[in-house]
């Protein structure tokens, strides 16, 4: 988890819990699992995530106290368009109370609710619920309609309060995510009678309680010295007792002279602790140029972060490590908008901490992981042509160290060991995860395009080609070198709204891990010596979505939506295939 210090800005807020597969390669010795078992997950691509069900992005801004650079987005993600901001002194809502709700076949359902006040000139406070769960049953790559329940929940408080200049804001939250491990695969060999494949037995439960808090200037008008201070932290649990607490500290400082020369200094502090005295320590402080002339934008800094961990299984107990990070920035537009020639230059130290790994993949397995280094390169050029057509086509490459990719772990323990580790004797056939790191180069070409064909037609189309050298493997498991999304909207009257979109995904290998110790494992045919990393092929998939809503007045709308339409077996990860065809369908209301 990021943690660092920003004002006030937009809250993207989804029940799903997206899921992406990750990167990576051959198996390295210093993961250790300790117990058997959030993508994520940083590429933007869509393998097979669950739908974000959650319409409602504009409905509060966002407490995010992660220290994000002004002029560069971390990591090698190249999002399409820019996110919409919105000032707090603007963000004003006709009625206080929004719900969303819904039913779906399969079984699923669906909850939005959110307070906001309204008319509150130097704040406000706002409450929030989500809920997405899915309760049926889905036929694993075994065969077998095995309980696949998963659900995500959200409730919190957040608000702000401004006093001139300064605001002091916060948010309390708790999440509740509870996921099945049905993925296990055997190749249709019968499974040992010690291995629970009941609801209750196959369910993984996180829990974290969170809060965060900053005080200072908004960074709105640096023309005077602006300075922000924040704190956050995290308690998190899981079913098997692992537990971890997070707790960060930022400041942010900031000034701009003769209205175009703004110097800015970021520092922040984060820790993370786990079970069997596990330590994961980053500080950072990062001095940062930045150049605004209106035609010509120039950025350029340092990230310096130090980072210690302390790592209770291996036999190196503590790692100290520095790292310089480059970060530049320059943005030429000559032509009013129409065309912007970018280049990009930033890295970062990411935590590999357990509740990070359950965020990208629930059904990992608790483990020490090293974290991730990353240093990152775009170059590009973007526009727009007035309100009607938007563009962006880019490339690039990130060089990683110590990149974490997910791999289907097999386990049989030896039933003669004499041992009281509960770890060491369990059986593991698939369902859960092991963290595999590589050192790994990626590259990555594409282009975005979003317009308005007329007052009724829209459409957004992406299209994106990533290359992989890895320095241990011979794939990097579930990713795709080709993606490529279509969206088409149409609206009569801003009263009938329809969506149809469509996801397309080239052919993506996957990694499973047999680690043997003298038992059978019926996957593979027969006993193992040692150990093996096998990659399956899965075929290229192709995601049709289609839904349609109806707004009887401005208090309440009704809406349909139909997900995987023809019925693909999508993964969201290997031998988790998702639902086939899907319905959802429920009400909006304002009030």
């Amino acid at each position: 988890m990021k943690k660092l210090i920003i004002f006030v800005c937009v809250w993207t807020l989804g029940v799903s819990a997206g899921l992406k597969a990750q990167t990576g390669g051959e198996l390295n010795r210093q993961m250790e699992v300790t117990r058997a078992y959030e993508p994520t997950v940083r590429e933007a691509s869509k393998l097979d995530i669950k739908p974000n069900m959650v319409d409602t992005v504009t409905l509060r801004p966002e407490f995010d106290y992660l220290v994000t650079p002004h002029p560069i987005s971390y990591g090698f993600q190249v999002s399409p368009f820019r996110a919409a901001t919105v000032d707090v002194n603007d963000y004003r809502l006709y009625t206080p109370f929004y719900v969303k709700a819904a039913l779906g076949v399969p079984f699923q359902s669906l909850l939005d609710f959110y307070y906001n006040t309204t008319g509150m000139e130097k704040g406000f406070v706002s409450a929030y619920l989500n809920h997405y769960g899915s309760w049926s049953k889905i036929e694993n790559d075994n065969g077998v309609k095995a309980p696949s329940t998963e659900t995500y929940n959200k409730v919190g408080a957040l608000g702000e309060r401004r006093f001139g200049r300064y605001s002091l804001n916060g948010e309390i939250g708790y999440d509740y995510d509870m996921v099945s491990r049905y993925g296990y695969y055997t190749a249709g060999e019968p499974l040992p009678e010690t291995f629970d494949t009941t609801a209750d037995g196959l369910r993984q439960r996180f829990s974290t309680l969170h809060g965060r808090v900053a005080f200072g200037d908004t960074f709105e008008d640096l023309s005077h010295f602006n300075f922000r201070i924040g704190a956050q932290g995290a308690y998190f649990t899981d079913r098997y007792g692992y537990d971890q607490t997070d707790f960060g500290v930022g400041l942010e400082l900031g000034k701009c002279f003769a209205d175009r020369h703004e110097v800015t200094l970021r520092a922040r502090y984060d820790s993370y602790r786990g079970n069997n005295d596990y330590q994961n320590d980053l500080v950072t402080v990062a001095p940062l140029y930045h150049l605004k002339t209106g035609k010509f934008d120039f950025a350029l800094g340092v990230d310096y972060t130090f980072n210690r961990m302390t790592d209770p299984v291996s036999v190196d107990l503590t790692r100290q490590k520095h790292y310089l990070f480059p970060r530049f920035q320059m943005r030429i537009d000559v032509t009013s908008g129409y065309f912007v020639p970018y280049v990009e230059i930033d890295g970062r130290v990411r935590s590999n901490d357990y509740r990070s790994l359950t965020r990208e993949n629930p059904y990992v397995l608790q483990q020490i992981a090293p974290n991730t280094i990353e240093y990152n390169g775009r170059v590009g050029f973007t526009g727009s042509f007035s309100s009607s057509f938007s563009y962006k086509v880019y490339g690039g490459a990130s060089l990683y160290k110590d990149y974490l990719t997910a791999a289907n772990y097999y386990f049989e323990a030896d039933p003669l060991l004499n041992t009281q580790d509960e770890a060491a004797l369990q059986n593991v056939y698939g369902e859960s995860f092991r963290m595999l790191s590589d050192s790994l180069t990626l590259w990555t070409v594409g282009a975005d395009l979003e317009g308005r064909i007329s007052g009724s037609f829209g459409l957004e189309a992406s299209v994106q080609y990533r290359g992989f050298s890895s320095s241990a493997y011979e794939h990097v498991s579930g990713v795709p070198n080709l993606t490529a999304r279509l969206n088409l909207r149409y609206s009569y009257r801003d009263k009938l709204i329809l969506n149809l979109g469509g996801t397309f995904l080239s052919a993506r290998y996957f990694a499973s891990d047999v680690y043997e110790q003298g038992a059978y494992i019926p996957s593979l045919g027969g006993n193992l010596l040692d150990h093996a990393l096998i990659f399956d092929k899965v075929s290229p998939t192709v995601d049709l979505s289609l839904s349609a809503e109806y707004r009887i007045s401005q208090l309440i709308g009704v809406f349909v939506q139909g997900n995987n339409l023809i019925n693909q077996k999508l993964y969201r990860f290997y031998h988790y295939p998702g639902l086939g065809i899907n319905l959802l369908a429920g009400v909006k209301l304002s009030f």
